[in-house]
């Protein structure tokens, strides 16, 4: 896109890549932009928007708690996303569902505001936010938004029995609005490639991952909630804590919002073949919500065994983190950072004392302090451990050894893949861990460490 000036078209070097709508690529490119580089930017400004839209989706899970109960609940909750496994590795990645994130809690704060704090009155701001919303998160992912935030609002008239919740979002004059958001660009591709990306997108991306397991990721119903063990660590352990004042709360207003949020789409996340752990993020500031509320009724207790074998599972990930960081460490390159160990399992042990007073019955404090060492964890992980790994980058690899090894004056590259056998006018050639053999489909030396095997292709220019 920076490359040819192309802002309607999506391709990947020459090839269409019609999988997702343009949003995410329109605000990669103006980042890219606005931080004076063109397409050859680093890669970390690319990643810049989904980091600003994590910071701005734990905001808004604030602001939604700040709505339906207070700013204590919202600061918790806000905290105790932001904690998550999920939401420091999506921040990181150039793609598409941190943004997506951000406009769908934007949807649901107007949602929360117009259901929890109905005061009669009509706001057309609300509708105003919730339809922007929507027609932007169509940009970014399509119909996701569509789901999340709809089988919310059909929720909330169920439990309220009343077609108000629809009815202060202005849904005639909204509808118009978020289309007039997304038809340009749908009627600008489809000029421009025909049925293409519909099909593409919706046909072989989109409903292909409802129906069948894509990508090599299909698992059963029930394979989020195990996943949220982990991904949603550590708020899945106090949301266990949390079960029990919920489910006596069920009939509030605060409550039976959030749980129209999670439980419908949960369940139909669980029903859909293709199963990423991103997938269900959208629904984890609502748990993360429902143990602020638990926190705030004194409901968010460590009494009785069960309780503490819950809190234990906070000082138990974190632990294994520490301790799985720097083995993968060692595994990838073969040999120990002692400064990866000392700071990765002193930030286990602060998370220890963390729980520790929270299982004195000090939730606030305890967590805060767990969140210390969490960041710490978090820090070695990003900062520490995974930038001295130099092993796992293999594309910088490949192209450091392509660049020392040309045969051509002025060579194109072709394509990296992991076949054995290619034709090129220039030289082909095959490496395992980047070194070449003498002749091209003879087999590899036997000296090189077992990583990879990969082929290059060039042509002259």
């Amino acid at each position: 896109m920076l490359e040819t000036g192309d802002y309607v078209d999506i391709r990947l070097q020459t090839e269409p890549r019609y999988k997702k709508p343009i949003g995410i690529y329109w605000l990669q490119a103006a980042s890219v932009k606005a931080l004076g580089y063109d397409a050859d930017a680093p890669i970390w400004a690319y990643r810049l928007p989904s980091l600003v839209a994590m910071v701005l989706s734990a905001v808004l899970v604030y602001l939604i708690g700040l709505s339906i109960a207070g700013p204590g609940v919202g600061l918790f909750a806000a905290a105790v996303f932001a904690l998550s496994l999920i939401a420091g590795v999506e921040a990181r990645l150039a793609k598409t569902d941190a943004t997506l994130l951000a406009f769908i809690l934007m949807a649901q704060l107007a949602l929360a505001r117009g259901f929890v704090g109905d005061t009669g009155r009509k706001r057309p701001w609300l509708a105003v936010l919730f339809w922007t919303a929507i027609g932007c998160g169509v940009l970014i992912k399509g119909p996701v938004i569509l789901m999340v935030s709809g089988l919310t609002l059909l929720s909330l008239m169920v439990f309220s029995r009343s077609m108000r919740p629809l009815t202060v979002l202005y849904p005639l004059w909204g509808l118009l609005w978020a289309l007039v958001l997304t038809l340009p660009w749908f009627l600008a591709i489809w000029q421009t490639a025909g049925s293409s990306f519909f099909s593409e997108s919706l046909g072989k991306d989109f409903l292909a991952k409802v129906a069948t397991g894509q990508e090599n990721h299909g698992a059963p119903p029930g394979s989020f909630l195990v996943a949220a063990f982990v991904t949603f660590w550590p708020g899945i352990a106090l949301l266990l804590l949390a079960l029990p004042t919920v489910w006596a709360q069920r009939k509030t207003r605060p409550v039976g919002f959030l749980l129209a949020w999670a439980l419908p789409s949960w369940a139909v996340f669980e029903l859909v073949a293709t199963k990423l752990p991103h997938y269900v993020m959208p629904l984890y500031p609502a748990l993360a919500l429902l143990t602020g509320l638990a926190l705030a009724a004194g409901g968010l207790t460590f009494g009785g065994r069960w309780r503490k074998l819950a809190a234990g599972w906070i000082p138990l990930v974190a632990l294994l983190l520490a301790g799985g960081l720097n083995a993968g460490f060692v595994i990838v390159e073969g040999h120990i950072d002692p400064y990866g160990i000392a700071l990765a399992f002193a930030g286990a042990a602060v998370v220890i004392i963390g729980s520790i007073v929270m299982l004195r019955e000090r939730p606030r404090f305890g967590l805060a302090i767990a969140a210390v060492g969490i960041v710490g964890i978090y820090a070695t992980a990003y900062a520490w451990l995974l930038p001295r790994a130099s092993h796992m980058w293999a594309s910088n690899r490949i192209a450091e050894a392509v660049e020392s090894r040309l045969t051509c004056a002025a060579p194109r590259l072709i394509s990296v893949a992991t076949v054995s056998r290619a034709s090129s006018s220039c030289s082909a050639r095959i490496w395992r861990s980047c070194l070449p053999t003498k002749a091209r489909g003879a087999s590899p030396k036997r000296t090189a460490p077992p990583l990879w095997w990969m082929l290059a292709r060039m042509t002259p220019s």
